[in-house]
């Protein structure tokens, strides 16, 4: 049933839960309709057509991980994702269930990234997450983003 393979997704990354429910229609259909939980690790998975996210009009809970740590994790540095800076809030605004959502933390696979599209965490990444914070306050405010 659609609500098993659902369940089974929620523990995927988004990325990967967009490969799995291309498979066939079942999963493109039925099965993204009873995904509640949707985990991000990367701007660009949050950078498809409207359409893509509105098959996920169920979900209520989002986390999405967009400051990673270095490759070796010896020189206690962080990066922040600049896509997804840009692509989460228009990403979370298609949610129409979106209950809870945490934007921020720390996953150990930088190697996935482009070293181009990192801004160092420090400083001027420090404002533009706080732009992200802002956009994403203004999108609730204007009701674009659910109650």
């Amino acid at each position: 049933p659609a609500e098993l393979w659902a369940n089974v997704l929620q523990y995927l990354y988004f990325d990967e839960v967009l490969t799995c429910t291309s498979v066939n229609n079942f999963f493109l259909h039925d099965v993204t309709h009873q995904t509640k939980h949707l985990f991000v690790r990367s701007g660009e998975s949050m950078d498809v057509a409207p359409a893509v996210v509105e098959r996920f009009a169920c979900v209520e809970n989002v986390d999405i991980y967009l400051i990673s740590d270095s490759a070796e994790g010896l020189d206690n540095k962080f990066y922040l994702d600049s896509v997804a800076l840009q692509t989460a809030t228009p990403f979370i605004s298609r949610l129409p269930k979106l209950q809870w959502c945490f934007i921020g933390g720390v996953h150990m696979e930088y190697d996935l990234y482009d070293a181009d599209r990192e801004l160092e965490y420090g400083l001027r990444s420090n404002e533009k997450y706080a732009g992200l914070i802002q956009a994403v306050c203004g999108a609730y405010r204007r009701g674009t983003l659910s109650d």
